[in-house]
């Protein structure tokens, strides 16, 4: 039979041309090439059968669509010259009658006889039964055409195929109409796209990807077999590797590589009966990065979906950064994930994976759904990901751009001054010729500071000028040459170590490692040379409110256990002071700055901070006449804290048998006894002690404000009697629940009205917050919660925490509410779904984290050291076992309730509970990173 094709000579597109045969002509020229062949050779094969069943020459008038074909890629005349028909075919003209089986491509609308397309009976009855949509072949071609194909007075793209960039761009910035021709940031590029059968859409996939927009691209559903040979689908430029379906659940899957990179299939991370092809890409001074592409039918069931999670579980072991591209038929949009869908997001959250993409991948005329997903386990190295709309397929194209080069160390710059040619002498005579005197004929204060400020930096730049200083590291002070030596013997062990393998050498390494740790925690912490009192818990490092109350906590309970043999009141008596930071002596300030060893130029310095300052009122437009400051401390400043601390560091020694707890100016003196009359008489003795001392440092007790409190259990306080207390003719006022560091202590520390304070703070904002949500996107709902709510769950929660769950039950009820409101979901919304889609964790198990970071610090001597001493390590005992290097604590004796709820004994058990290799970390960051997986993971030792 003669090949009846027609003899054209297309012109491929040249690079730079413009006003000839552009790219898109071009590439729709070959399509209609290709058809007009396959139909001249399919109606001349028939002709000639009919010719010999009738045994004579028929003329072949099938000629006439030939010339039909030609005078189309002419494209000089109308598309369908003849007569105007309501529903043309968009091939071969003809009407498409309502008795004929025809299709309507969803984008131009243009009606298609099926037996014109490559449609067949089963696919067509498929479409009409369902919302999918269906591209003719001219709008699967990824470029935007005018209306008219081949209407010559469109103006069509310069840009060539060459000339297209390749790493530059953003994904909401197509131009040019090409999809592909994208603004992307440098690194490596990878999509991956549901095909839907690649040899259908291989010759306008194949012109979309010439240009080479990414580095590595994934395709799902290429309905694959045996029969197609690697080369008949092979991108230019790449390296094809393919897993073909076998299975009615396995449609195939291909990946395809850049020849500029260097890869390898990951064939032992595979399984023979899932979707899921794995590659190896190393990027140059990079570790590995390992590339999934994953899909999963719409039909299969949880066991599969379970197969596939099993299979990333393991590629992720490998311990390499991670992207998984790929269609997995579950729908990321709606926000209560259910089902499968909230299944497979459990497994991200706990395996700490991110999803990149947020917007819908296949949008229909009824449904907009996210179907395709790139999960990543580092999500600091991808620079951009979206979603781009193709026509190849009813699915978009979803992308991610991996960071190519880590990030280059920005130097820190600091500004200082240079004193190589400074003169003392010099800079003293020209400072005394400043006149300063102009300052004191201005009225606002801001101008006088400015006027100083410009004077004396005219006189500092000429002897000391400013110079930028490159600081290559942060200030370590604590870097001592006892901590350098020791650094130097660690890393020649581990070399030693490395080099013979041998265990003993291994033991001697991570010996010295370990003390080498343990001395930076050491040096790190030791501040002022001890010259604060331990009890001081203000403005220090490692001390907070906290910190304080904890202590006193935990000394309430052991005192309500009877742990010392007998159950034992214990009474408090909150201090106020009087303006106390406003009535700091200057003299007795410098008296004592000079007793703890600050002498010469730097007690000078300390005295002209303080001397010399003047206050001034001002009511609108008046101002008062200036007044000297002869007492107080600077507020506002970073010094006035520690100089306040200072001033009544010797406080706690001025007491008898009680004990001061200090932080900065609030104090408490606790007291305990099995007799009321012996706490009552204590505390008596040493509040006049503390009047005295008072008396001697110029402060003043606030009488009023001055409360007693007494603390038992709930028998014990039905008998117990008053506590009376006087101070200089004044009686000292006892209550039963006072707020102490902004916790509300009752008398029998149940903490029923601090919760139900916590409660009602909370339930008026979360009001306000619904009040105002419609006018804040979701981020910010997000973002006032954690500013102005979620502290309120928190604060201190070590010590109120474990108390009666039924007093904790409203907080709970009040973090779903939270939720609620945030996501804009009906209060029937389950908690747990919730909780789910924000990724919170309940606010129980949020608790017990505070409080093992809190075990934490005390585990590594980052706590005071009133804490540290409450705990011992198992390591302490004489005997000697495998726990003994375990860092747990040792678990005190309970013999009530009210034991148990100590933070030594609950903070304790929980502690020992935790895996060995989280205990034993000695970072801080680590340790809350290592929790945090634990706690998303669900071990069992949270319900201790």
């Amino acid at each position: 039979m003669p090949n009846l094709s027609l003899e054209l000579e297309l012109e491929s597109p040249t690079k730079g041309s413009r006003g000839g045969t552009s790219f898109s002509i071009y590439a729709l020229s070959n399509l209609i090439k290709e058809r007009c062949d396959a139909s001249l050779n399919r109606r001349h094969k028939r002709a000639l059968a009919a010719s010999s069943r009738r045994h004579q020459e028929r003329p072949l008038k099938f000629y006439k669509l030939a010339f039909i074909y030609l005078l189309l890629m002419a494209g000089d005349i109308h598309t369908n010259p003849g007569p105007n028909y309501k529903f043309p075919c968009g091939l071969c003209s003809k009407p498409v009658r309502i008795n004929q089986r025809g299709i309507q491509c969803d984008n131009c609308n243009i009606w298609y006889h099926i037996k014109c397309t490559d449609v067949s009976v089963a696919t067509y009855d498929r479409l009409s039964g369902t919302d999918e949509d269906w591209l003719c072949n001219q709008c699967q071609v990824p470029f935007q055409f005018a209306d008219s194909f081949f209407d010559s007075d469109q103006s069509l793209s310069d840009t060539s195929l060459d000339s297209a960039s390749t790493d530059t761009a953003t994904s909401t910035n197509i131009t040019n109409g090409n999809p592909f021709d994208i603004d992307l940031p440098r690194g490596l590029k990878i999509c991956h796209l549901n095909i839907q059968g690649i040899r259908s859409s291989y010759d306008t996939l194949k012109l979309s990807m010439a240009s080479k927009p990414f580095d590595v691209i994934t395709l799902s559903e290429t309905n694959l077999n045996d029969s197609v040979p690697d080369e008949s689908i092979t991108l230019p430029g790449f390296t094809c590797e393919r897993k073909d379906g076998t299975t009615s659940k396995s449609h195939g899957i291909a990946t395809f590589i850049s020849n500029t990179l260097v890869g390898r299939r990951r064939l032992d991370l595979e399984v023979d009966h899932l979707d899921c092809l794995w590659t190896e890409i190393i990027l140059p001074k990079t570790r590995p990065i390992l590339i999934g592409s994953v899909y999963r039918s719409p039909n299969s069931d949880f066991v599969y979906l379970n197969d596939i999670l099993n299979n990333i579980s393991n590629a992720l072991d490998c311990n390499y950064e991670t992207l998984i591209l790929g269609d997995f038929n579950l729908d990321l949009l709606p926000t209560c994930k259910k089902g499968l869908t909230k299944d497979m997001h459990d497994y991200t959250r706990r395996n700490e994976l991110s999803q990149m993409i947020s917007e819908p991948t296949r949008v229909t005329l009824h449904s907009r759904t996210l179907l395709d997903h790139i999960y990543v386990n580092r999500k600091k190295y991808v620079t951009q990901s979206g979603v781009i709309p193709t026509g190849l397929s009813d699915h978009r194209l979803i992308y991610a751009v991996r960071r190519a080069n880590k990030p280059k160390h920005i130097p820190r710059k600091i500004t200082t001054r240079s004193f190589k040619r400074f003169h003392q002498e010099a800079f003293i005579d020209d400072i005394s010729k400043i006149p300063f005197s102009c300052i004191e004929g201005l009225d606002d204060i801001d101008l006088m500071w400015y006027t100083w400020k410009t004077l004396f930096n005219e006189v500092s730049d000429a002897h000391a000028p400013l110079k930028t200083v490159t600081v290559k590291g942060e200030h370590t002070p604590w870097v001592t040459d006892e901590f350098i030596s020791m650094t130097w013997e660690r890393d020649h062990l581990k070399k030693v170590a490395e080099k013979h393998g041998s265990l003993d050498t291994w033991a001697r390494y991570k010996k010295c490692r370990n003390k080498l740790n343990n001395l930076a925690s050491q040096l790190k912490l030791s501040t002022s040379n001890k010259i604060l009192n331990k009890w001081q818990s203000g403005f220090r490092p490692g001390y907070s409110t906290t910190t304080a109350l904890s202590y006193v906590v935990d000394d309430i309970l052991s005192n309500m256990d009877g742990a010392c043999g007998r159950k034992n009141y214990t009474g408090i008596l909150f201090l106020d002071f009087k303006k106390a930071f406003d009535t700091v002596d200057h003299d007795i300030l410098l008296d004592k700055l000079r007793s703890y060893g600050v002498v010469d130029s730097a007690l000078d310095w300390f005295g002209s901070y303080l001397a010399g300052r003047y206050q001034i009122v001002q009511i609108e437009n008046q101002y008062s006449d200036m007044m000297g400051i002869a007492f107080g401390v600077p507020q506002g400043s970073i010094i006035g804290p520690l100089l306040f601390s200072i001033y009544i560091n010797d406080l706690p020694s001025a007491t008898s048998e009680s004990q001061a707890i200090l932080y900065a100016d609030d104090t408490a003196v606790i007291y305990s006894s099995e007799k009321i009359s012996e706490i009552q008489q204590v505390l008596s003795t040493d509040l006049i002690l503390i009047g005295k001392w008072l008396v001697k440092n110029k402060l003043t007790l606030n009488v009023k404000k001055t409360k007693s409190m007494l603390f038992g259990t709930p028998t014990m306080m039905k008998r117990a009697d008053p506590l009376i207390l006087h101070y200089d003719s004044h009686d000292i006022e006892q209550v039963h629940v006072f707020r102490y560091l902004g916790v509300l202590l009752d008398s029998t520390l149940t903490f029923k009205d601090h919760l139900s304070m916590i409660c009602k703070k909370i339930s008026c904002r979360l009001g306000i917050l619904g009040r105002v949500k419609k006018y804040l996107p979701h981020k910010y709902r997000i973002m006032v919660y954690n500013s102005l709510i979620s502290p309120h769950f928190d604060y201190a929660s070590c010590t109120w925490s474990n108390t009666c769950a039924k007093y904790k039950k409203c907080l709970v009820s009040l973090q779903g509410r939270a939720g609620r409101i945030i996501l804009d979901l009906p209060r029937t919304a389950p908690t747990a779904d919730v909780l789910s889609a924000l990724s919170w964790i309940p606010i129980e198990q949020r608790w017990n984290y505070h409080r093992q970071v809190f075990m934490h610090k005390i585990h590594i001597a980052a706590a005071p050291d009133y804490l540290c001493d409450k705990y011992a390590h198992v390591s302490s005992s004489e005997s000697a076992t495998r726990a003994s290097t375990s860092g747990g604590f040792c678990l005190p004796h309970s013999n009530t309730i009210w034991g148990r709820r100590r933070q030594t004994c609950h903070g304790v058990n929980q502690w020992n509970a935790l895996p060995r290799h989280i205990r034993m970390c000695n970072n801080t960051d680590t340790f809350k990173n290592k929790l945090k997986c634990a706690i998303r993971n669900g071990l069992a030792f949270w319900n201790l």
